[in-house]
């Protein structure tokens, strides 16, 4: 992970927030696996 310690933490809050994402009702379009790409603009 290229990002520093604070970074990372943001990032992990930002997806626990979003938790749970709304499943019921559309099973057929979730995947098990999630692939999520981050980049940072300084």
């Amino acid at each position: 992970c290229p990002y520093d310690e604070v970074a990372r933490r943001s990032v992990e809050a930002a997806v626990l927030r979003a938790s749970p994402l709304p499943y019921q009702g559309f099973e057929s379009v979730f995947s098990s696996e999630l692939t999520i790409n981050f980049s940072v603009n300084q």
